[in-house]
């Protein structure tokens, strides 16, 4: 995967067990991209993340099942079209 040169800041969105794999992920992002990087729980990203997104921030959303309604509900708000989203 290749971050956008613009990226600023990682966000990493999940849910359960996916999350877990955002904190594992956080770590290396952090060393290797020396990059500020945040795991967050995709129902807290909407109320709690959301309005700080922007133009230098990419999202990482991660599902297991790719249906989860906290992850899908985070990629397709309407304020993130400035950010870069991968899914």
């Amino acid at each position: 995967m290749v971050l956008s040169d613009k990226a600023k800041e990682l966000l990493l969105v999940a849910c359960g067990t996916s999350y877990h794999a955002c904190l594992a992920a956080s770590y290396m992002f952090s060393k290797m991209a020396f990059l500020p990087t945040r795991p967050v729980f995709a129902s807290e990203f909407v109320s709690q993340i959301g309005k700080t997104v922007s133009y230098g921030s990419t999202i990482l959303a991660l599902s297991q099942s790719g249906e989860t309604t906290d992850t899908l509900a985070a990629v397709t708000m309407r304020e993130f079209q400035a950010a870069t989203i991968l899914v």
